[in-house]
């Protein structure tokens, strides 16, 4: 069995005015939190995200101005899917877009990784899906590219991921097979910042699994000439913990933006100095941003920086906020251009909002050891939303650590026809399955997973699989798999 944990999307209720900007930054065509973001031959280039219920197969781009502003987005060419907290990273004229999630509030992880050529006009040609998979569905990861190498670190797939993994970029935008590093990070981290320095990796704050609130912890690597990454070490923490955060470098400077700490939307900014051996100065507050912003797209062009859209508790925004590096990696003002427009005000129904309440104050108890108390609430949650998919999901994992096969079956039956597409869904009914003994039916959702992409090695191996190893269609569906790194339980 393997649990999953669901981001519930922070839904924004309460309208706050933003500051009046400058003209020259135009806003996005449509309103975004948890884009990819790249620039590259003059332009600004916006990917994926999700727009509060939707999550967004559509990607825009812009012309850079001569002033530092942003000229007129224009819709570009369609992803292959929808990809929301995704990342993108540019290399050799191609633009990669990594891994992210689908589906009703994120459930379907990818692992998947998409490219698409820049023309010389600054458009996109059409995206190109790449054969080859990363070794681990990534929601919420940070991808860089260095040194035709593109590298992915972080993020959740059934849990919160300190692995990092590379691979090779060809001649031809291609990429070779997704390899794990055998240096792991020292904190797993999921929708964190990272950002490069010459051949020096950092990476920033995230979700903190084990007690569900923000990391403040900094971690940096050293790239090595074949590729690899070094051992990561710790450097100087933030003086603010945040999730949902985005981070970059310029000149001799790192930079956290915004964010969500647990219980705020977040409006500060901090800056580190880098040293010459790869350490961070502490931690040092520069201008706050003119609104909170979490999911926020992040992009550099020489000592202008760039936050596209994003949420907060007014809704999600089209607008960006543009800052100009001085002198000792001080922001003087963030502006947000343009001002009080483009906001996408998102509200759930009653029912949907307090079942997802509900779902994640279950796994809170789930997380304690609470067993009885999370049936309830999860219990609750469907009471309120009878298709809220996650809320089976839990119930079902939560019945299994009680021990009732059968209890479990039961809400995952209902998941998966909530959420047919949902690998972990698939596999822990298969559990299920073979807990009671019921192996034709657990062998078929097994089927389902693995072709969904659940981790085969985990799967071979897991001990609530063991009546199923008895149907020789077991072992079939294993011949010729690629074994992959097994996920911790």
């Amino acid at each position: 069995m393997r649990t999953l944990i669901l981001l519930i999307m922070l839904i924004p209720f309460f309208s706050s005015p933003e500051p009046t900007g400058a003209a020259n930054v135009a806003p996005t065509l449509s309103a975004r939190s948890g884009a990819g973001a790249a620039i590259a031959k003059g332009h600004a280039y916006l990917i994926g995200g999700i727009n509060g219920s939707t999550f967004l197969q559509s990607m825009e781009y812009a012309p850079l101005l001569k002033d530092g502003g942003i000229g007129a987005w224009k819709e570009g060419p369609r992803m292959n899917m929808e990809r929301g907290f995704t990342t993108a990273a540019f290399s050799g004229g191609w633009v990669y877009l990594l891994g992210g999630a689908n589906g009703k509030n994120g459930i379907n992880l990818l692992a998947t990784v998409e490219r698409a050529k820049l023309n010389a006009d600054g458009s996109l040609g059409p995206w190109i899906l790449e054969p080859k998979l990363m070794q681990t569905s990534r929601r919420g990861t940070v991808a860089v590219a260095h040194n035709n190498h593109l590298y992915a670190m972080g993020g959740y797939s059934g849990i919160f991921l300190s692995t990092v993994e590379r691979a090779r970029i060809n001649p031809d935008g291609s990429l070779g097979p997704w390899i794990y590093e055998p240096n792991e990070m020292n904190d797993a981290r999921y929708i964190h910042g990272a950002a490069i320095h010459g051949n020096t990796l950092y990476v920033v704050g995230g979700h903190n699994e084990a007690t569900g609130g923000a990391l403040n912890s900094v971690e940096y690597c050293t790239i090595n000439p074949d590729g690899s990454v070094g051992p990561w070490r710790r450097t100087s923490p933030l003086n603010e913990a945040r999730y949902l955060t985005t981070s970059t470098v310029v000149g001799d400077y790192l930079y956290v933006f915004g964010g969500f700490n647990g219980k705020t939307y977040m409006q500060t900014v901090e800056k580190a100095k880098i040293n010459k051996d790869g350490t961070l100065g502490p931690w040092q507050k520069t201008a706050s941003l003119s609104v909170p912003r979490e999911g926020v797209a992040t992009t550099v062009n020489g000592n202008n920086i760039y936050l596209i859209g994003g949420s907060n508790s007014s809704g999600y925004l089209t607008s960006t906020e543009h800052g100009k590096v001085g002198a000792e990696g001080n922001v003087a003002q963030w502006i947000s251009s343009p001002p009080s427009t483009g906001r996408v005000k998102i509200i759930k129904p009653q029912g949907t909002e307090k079942a997802a309440t509900q779902t994640s104050a279950g796994l809170q108890l789930m997380n304690r050891g609470k067993i009885d108390e999370a049936i309830i609430a999860f219990q609750s949650a469907i009471k309120a939303d009878g298709n809220y998919a996650e809320a089976y999901f839990y119930l079902g994992i939560a019945w299994l650590q009680k021990s009732k096969p059968r209890d479990a079956i039961e809400a995952l039956e209902v998941g998966v026809k909530l959420a047919d597409n949902h690998a972990d869904m698939q596999y822990n009914l298969a559990c299920a399955y073979a807990r009671d003994k019921q192996v034709k039916k657990g062998i078929k959702s097994l089927t389902k997973a693995l072709s969904l992409g659940f981790d085969p090695a985990f799967a071979h191996k897991d001990p609530d699989l063991s009546n199923l190893r008895k149907d020789p269609d077991f072992d079939a569906l294993f011949s010729g798999e690629r074994k992959k790194k097994p996920l911790k339980k």
